[in-house]
């Protein structure tokens, strides 16, 4: 990214913190998705105090959270190759209107797949929460660590840049869990666990997904 850019994004996304603005999206590429969303959540409202899943597609494809927590109420908003900058978007469309206690989150590598700095990741992503904060202030937002993804593992020093500067900030902050699932998933030789990964070595396949539920399990809050 030309340094010039990358200054400017980087000083928007802190001018949002705190503000009920919303950083610059490309939402037409979402709409169709977004829309099937939100019909299917208006068709079975659901009670304020679920947890949402929120984020991109490793979300969106969670399609056993049901079996997998069946003591909590919990409601599936991942979409397809989302940014932070998308989920920000169109929160006032899925996330906000639940007013969920507790959300679960997890989006980013797409953003440093497509070349922005943790930096400026971790910057949108105190964007997003200060943006539910305003809606639900108690809500905890917990915080699943990028994932060593085979098909990027190239950026791996940019995911390990990232989960650090995230969790240190997670840290200074009330409500708020950081989960570790980059260590779970990866072997004594450092690398990413195959057998974690579906044939695209981007995406979790049933194994992966069951690892995930032993880690997120012990921060889901129950209702009371």
């Amino acid at each position: 990214m030309p340094p010039l850019r990358h200054f400017l994004r980087l000083t928007i996304a802190l001018a949002l913190l705190g503000t009920a603005a919303r950083i610059p999206a490309e939402p037409a590429a979402f709409e169709a998705e977004v829309s099937a969303l939100q019909a299917s959540l208006q068709s079975q409202p659901i009670a304020p105090g679920a947890i949402a899943f929120a984020g991109s597609s490793s979300i969106r494809l969670w399609t056993s959270l049901p079996q997998d927590f069946p003591s909590l109420r919990t409601v599936n908003i991942g979409f397809g190759g989302a940014k932070i900058n998308e989920v920000i978007q169109f929160a006032p469309r899925l996330l906000l209107p639940l007013k969920p206690r507790q959300v679960v989150f997890y989006c980013g590598t797409n953003d440093l797949a497509d070349g922005e700095s943790p930096e400026v990741v971790l910057a949108d992503f105190k964007a997003f929460v200060s943006l539910v904060r305003e809606t639900v202030p108690e809500v905890q937002i917990s915080f699943i660590s990028t994932a060593p993804n085979p098909a990027r593992w190239h950026l791996v020093s940019q995911m390990r840049r990232f989960n650090e500067s995230v969790a240190a900030w997670i840290a200074t902050q009330p409500r708020m869990d950081y989960i570790d699932v980059f260590h779970p998933m990866l072997g004594e030789d450092g690398q990413p666990r195959p057998e974690l990964f579906s044939e695209d070595r981007l995406h979790m396949n049933a194994t992966g997904y069951a690892l995930w539920r032993e880690l997120v399990l012990p921060y889901l809050s129950p209702e009371k």
